[in-house]
């Protein structure tokens, strides 16, 4: 059907529902085809039956239409189950406009489709994530008064998703040792790590942990860090017609949304550790507003419902680390294991066994709207001999006020996998603590601890600790303690102040008194930059020792470099320490400071001295090959890389500066910001029309691959910025013309490249 008869048909239904709706009084059960709007937002068009005293519906066109889990009396037409509207009065209204040809639905919000939006930040849109295959060196040199040295080295290789790693160290007075071995295996989609080799294993609460030679597989959520595995705060609520919601959380503007008719679902709404509250204002389309209101107390301990958090590991426990290589003992097997219940109760439970010991227990977790709640018991055997343990802590996190108390108590034969029944452990250890922020420049924290040790005794220390910011460049700090108990100090006083002279250079000073005597404290640094550049130390202690030390430090595009000076009671020891890295990546080898998790290289081919900046600090300029090595990025975390397009030359062209990467564990990423030489591209257009000459003038040449678009000139001239060399289909419109041609633009590396004349044929008209 053409646009002009379809219209016409258009024109015609309108004129019958017209004519239809002026004899709605003497006739029943007429057709009709009405636009449908929806609490106020229109939809589409719908036949509609029309009855005197109502208006038939078809069940399948009020389900397009939005609307949902209604009942209502039907009946069948043609074999179409129809609902008849009158009968849904209790949940919606209609109107029928004869002039407008409209039906105006008001409708309860339950039957509406439900709208879900998410406010969490997210994981960036446009995140790569890269696992080009690389390797590095680590290493690590000091060297004490010119006599004597250590090293450390630490090598790895990633691939994919698998990373094997080793260590070493050595000195002038110690043979090589080697330090940790593994492989390790991430599967982000599983949230979930395998390490084969050198792990350490830890029971958590209530367990202990040892350094083993063997296998460990774990829940690990670093893997994707945008996933969220604490209960988030989520609102519900319904609209009858399109509104706007202001979302406030802790009385600040966090989002504004646009929301559709009907029931609505806000969630993962951001907040912070600790009470929160979350505030919805409601404009309706009408210009009406509400409020709704509700609290949330978040805490990172309790894991929302359904998921889990476990470790397992099994293997030989690794002995005498840091002095032999290969020392492997006794067969050990830790585990822990926590699920959330609810999303308010997490339930766990761990075990430890080897050949002479089994330790065990539960523990649970519960938020509550006044802060969380953490228990834990145990029990175990050592070579026959039974011990158990408890433990219990609650603690609350506020804006204005934090508070918390932990207990703890052991049977003196209470054992783990690194607690021998041999050591002295506590027999009951309870500790508390309250802070108050004073105003809006001052905290106080009361610290309370009461232990008493099977063999050591028992003891007691209260501290005040308060910290007062003075102005926007200096805070002071004040602490006073009282011990009490075998081997405890007595009073002790701390008076300090922190000044930051400048926006990197910090100078401190303070001052102690204990019952051994008094210490006073003096230091002033500028920490290393992210980049390239300086940073000092000077640091002086007088007290029962005298003890100053000076350092210079520098981190430059391959390393790191320090010398420092250090004199104790009048020794003195010079340190020269140096440090950087080798790192192998597509197919080069590049001198790096030292990689510490993920790494990249960033790439602009053949372009140097390009500015480059990692979360918008700048970290390097690119090499004479346009090579520039990042070392210190987030793994599986999106870092947004960007190059200064004004170092880029003018006779270049790039498509985009800025990269959102994530490496993987311990690997690097490969970051091309591809360039082009701008190559002008001239020419004339001779176009032949049936053999007759005509000069195309004020037409218009456009390249297929690209759309590169020229108009042309008065004799016919063409121009393009930039196109590549080779073979281009262009387009020549012209009138009503439209001629194809052919543009071969040669490598000449030319700035601008003049094609002469180029011809284009088309048949006469």
């Amino acid at each position: 059907m053409t646009l002009c008869s379809a219209w016409r048909a258009r024109v015609a239904a309108l004129a019958v529902t017209l004519g239809l709706l002026g004899g709605l009084a003497f006739a029943q059960d007429q057709r009709a085809v009405l636009t449908a709007i929806v609490n106020q937002v229109e939809r589409s068009e719908a036949l509609v039956m029309l009855r005197q005293g109502d208006v038939l519906i078809g069940v399948a066109t009020l389900e397009q239409l939005g609307i949902h889990r209604f009942d209502g009396r039907r009946e069948s037409i043609g074999g179409v189950p129809f609902v008849s509207l009158a009968s849904l009065s209790s949940v919606l209204t209609y109107e029928v406009n004869e002039r407008q040809l409209t039906l105006r639905l008001v409708v309860h919000p339950e039957l509406l489709e439900s709208s879900s939006r998410s406010l969490a930040s997210g994981r960036p849109a446009n995140v790569e994530y890269r696992h080009d295959t690389s390797a590095f060196l680590n290493y690590s040199v000091n060297l004490r008064n010119a006599s004597a040295y250590d090293a450390f080295a630490e090598t790895g290789v990633s691939t994919r998703a698998a990373f094997v790693g080793s260590t070493l160290s050595f000195g002038s007075d110690a043979a090589p040792v080697r330090g940790l071995s593994s492989a390790t295996f991430d599967q982000p989609d599983r949230l979930r790590r395998i390490v084969v080799g050198d792990t350490f294993a830890s029971g958590g609460l209530l367990g202990g942990g040892v350094l083993i030679g063997g296998a460990m597989i774990s829940r690990e959520y670093s893997v994707d860090p945008y996933f969220v595995r604490y209960p988030a705060f989520n609102l519900s609520g319904a609209v009858t017609t399109p509104s706007t919601v202001e979302v406030y959380v802790n009385d600040r503007l966090v989002r504004t949304e646009q929301l559709p008719p009907g029931a609505f679902d806000l969630t993962r709404l951001p907040t912070t550790t600790g009470p929160n509250d979350a505030r919805l204002v409601i404009r309706d389309a009408f210009g009406g507003t509400r409020e709704l209101a509700a609290s949330y107390y978040l805490t990172t301990s309790v894991l929302a419902k359904g998921l889990q958090e476990y470790q397992y590991a099994v293997g030989v426990e690794r002995t005498n680390f840091g002095i032999d290589s290969f020392n492997y003992g006794t067969p050990v097997l830790i585990g822990r294991h926590r699920l959330g219940l609810t999303d308010a109760v997490t339930l766990g439970g761990r075990v430890e066994a080897r050949s002479d010991l089994v330790s065990a227990g539960p523990s649970v977790t519960v938020r509550t709207p006044f802060g969380e709640i953490e228990a834990a018991a145990a029990t175990s055997r050592t070579n026959g001999i039974g011990g158990s343990a408890v433990s219990g802590a609650y603690a609350y996190t506020g804006r204005r006020m934090s508070l918390g108390i932990a207990a703890r108590a052991m049977t003196e034969r209470y054992a783990t996998s690194s607690l021998d029944p041999i050591d002295d452990r506590p027999r009951t250890d309870l500790n508390g603590y309250i802070s108050v922020q004073a105003g809006s420049r001052t905290s106080v924290t009361v610290q309370r601890r009461d232990a008493a040790a099977y063999a050591a005794g028992a003891g007691t220390r209260t501290a005040v600790i308060t910290s007062t910011r003075i102005n926007r460049r200096t805070d002071v700090f004040v602490t006073a303690a009282q011990s009490r108990g075998v081997g405890l100090a007595g009073r002790e006083l701390f008076v300090g102040a922190s000044i930051r002279l400048t926006a990197n250079a910090i100078a401190s000073v303070s001052a102690e008194r204990t019952a051994t005597g008094d210490h006073v404290v003096t230091e002033v640094q500028q920490p290393l930059p992210v980049g390239q550049g300086w940073g000092y130390r000077l640091h002086a202690e007088n007290g029962s020792q005298t003890y100053s030390s000076g350092a210079v430090q520098y981190q430059g595009p391959y390393g790191r470099y320090e010398i420092r000076r250090d004199t104790i009671n009048g020794v003195s020891e010079t340190v020269a320490r140096a440090s950087g890295g080798i790192v192998a990546i597509d197919g080069g080898v590049f001198p790096s400071r030292p990689v510490q998790d993920g790494f990249a290289l960033v790439r602009v081919p053949d372009v140097a001295g390009v500015r480059t900046y990692a979360s918008n600090q700048e970290v390097g300029r690119t090499d004479s090959h346009g090579n520039l090595l990042v070392p210190n990025l987030l793994s599986y975390y999106g870092n947004i890389l960007n190059i200064s397009d004004q170092d880029v030359p003018f006779d270049h062209a790039i498509d985009g500066v800025r990269r959102t990467i994530a490496p993987p564990y311990r690997g690097g990423a490969l970051v091309v910001f591809p360039v082009q030489p701008r190559q002008g591209v001239t020419g004339r257009i001779a176009l032949d029309v049936g053999g007759r000459s005509v000069v195309p003038a004020y037409g218009e040449l456009t390249v297929k691959d690209d759309g590169a678009t020229s108009p042309v000139g008065e004799h016919g001239e063409f121009y393009f910025e930039r196109l590549a060399a080779g073979r281009h289909e262009a387009l020549l419109r012209y009138e009503s013309i439209a001629c194809t041609l052919t543009l071969d633009v040669p490598n000449v590396g030319a700035p601008v490249i003049d094609l002469g004349a180029v011809l284009c044929s088309v048949p006469a008209r």
